[in-house]
């Protein structure tokens, strides 16, 4: 069954990313950074922006070994 926005009626597969989506038009960003302050609506964003406060690089490109923070990084620099 698909879950639509109330107020945009945009559909989901699923009531955790109907509940998710909400939050654009609420404006809530309940994920807030413990080192800054900045808050995230999801908290996969807060975890990528965490490392934003450490110098741990662990994606290593197997031709340059050049150290990335983020996966997708690493996925982009080998294209």
């Amino acid at each position: 069954k698909a879950h639509a926005c109330e107020s945009c009626n945009k559909t989901f597969p699923s009531r955790s990313k109907l509940e998710r989506h909400f939050l654009i038009h609420t404006g809530q960003k309940p994920f807030k950074c413990s080192s800054c302050g900045k808050s995230f609506r999801q908290s996969t964003h807060l975890k990528i922006h965490q490392l934003t406060h450490t110098e741990e690089r662990p994606f290593q490109c197997c031709f340059c070994q050049k150290r990335f923070k983020i996966q997708s990084k690493l996925m982009k620099h080998k294209q």
